[in-house]
């Protein structure tokens, strides 16, 4: 969740044509309805409080730059975040439907090393239809697979704390020409 309010204009779309996801500057899934668009929302911190919900990937330095652009003409969204120490790529999107709804989330090193945090707050009306599953640091990658009547699963590598509805776990990652 952005601070100071992020402006409706600089979220960016995600869609798989059934829902869809805003996701800010920042990289931060503010807002996200699932199964479809007309569902309940399982983030809505687009609409002011973090405890709305949010899926959130943040460096644990400062921000020095962001960059974001769609690959082209898709839906594929990547977001570059630079710090002190490097920089990092988010790349997101939501694959076309198959039996569930999917938001893909990958962050890979660009260069430096940049210790990344996650966090994941889902309102509790949506509980019941996310499934988390995150591959290890090495693999650079981490995912949240959104599926029906499922409940927050998977491994959280190097986790930090994990409540009924909330996720958080911290990354390192590195660029290896």
């Amino acid at each position: 969740m952005t601070t100071g309010g992020t402006k409706i204009e600089d979220y960016a779309f995600l869609s798989d044509t059934q829902t869809g996801a805003l996701v800010s500057r920042d990289g931060c899934v503010d807002w996200l309805c699932l199964p479809r668009f007309d569902s309940p929302a399982c983030f809505a911190s687009l609409l002011g409080a973090k405890k709305n919900g949010h899926w959130r990937f943040f460096p644990e330095e400062k921000i020095e730059k962001t960059a974001r652009r769609y690959r082209d003409e898709t839906l594929i969204l990547e977001t570059e975040i630079e710090t002190k120490n490097g920089a990092v790529r988010i790349i997101d999107f939501m694959p076309p439907r198959g039996e569930n709804p999917d938001i893909i989330r990958i962050v890979e090193g660009l260069r430096g090393k940049v210790s990344m945090h996650m966090e994941l707050i889902i309102r509790s009306v949506c509980a019941h239809v996310v499934r988390l599953s995150c591959t290890t640091a090495e693999e650079s990658k981490c995912r949240a697979r959104i599926a029906r009547h499922r409940k927050i699963l998977g491994r959280l590598v190097e986790p930090v704390s994990k409540q009924k509805q909330v996720a958080r776990c911290g990354y390192a990652f590195a660029h290896h020409p």
